[in-house]
């Protein structure tokens, strides 16, 4: 009996660790780029972005952007995903986003599958 639970709380354990693991889900990056935000990780927030290697410089200017800008955006006070949607190398996640002030509002967050199969918040238009 011992020997049954536990390997049966080895499976929930197993499980439960590879559910938290996020992955490299579309959804999992959307999430990682709002607590990216929120804590003012810019450089975080811009690794995961679809920014080729050879591009390394704009990657810095992005991240000196962001942070002269940091201080103006809007405060995030909490997010959720909505929705997400799948369709081959690109994905489209809908947060809803909520400020400090307590206005809420719904984005889409555009994602593509880069060379490597990872996801990457797609910065085309």
């Amino acid at each position: 009996m011992k020997k049954i639970l536990m390997s049966a709380l080895v499976c929930v354990i197993a499980f439960a660790v590879a559910s938290c693991a996020g992955g490299n889900t579309p959804s999992a990056v959307a999430t990682k780029a709002m607590e990216c935000a929120m804590q003012k990780d810019y450089k975080g927030l811009v690794d995961l972005f679809d920014i080729p290697e050879e591009k390394a410089a704009e990657k810095e200017q992005l991240v000196q952007l962001f942070e002269q800008k940091g201080s103006s955006a809007p405060k995030v006070e909490s997010f959720k995903v909505l929705d997400e949607t799948i369709d081959g190398d690109k994905a489209v996640v809908k947060m809803e986003v909520t400020d400090k002030d307590g206005k809420t509002d719904t984005s889409d967050m555009k994602l593509v599958k880069n060379d490597k199969g990872e996801w990457k918040l797609d910065m085309s238009k």
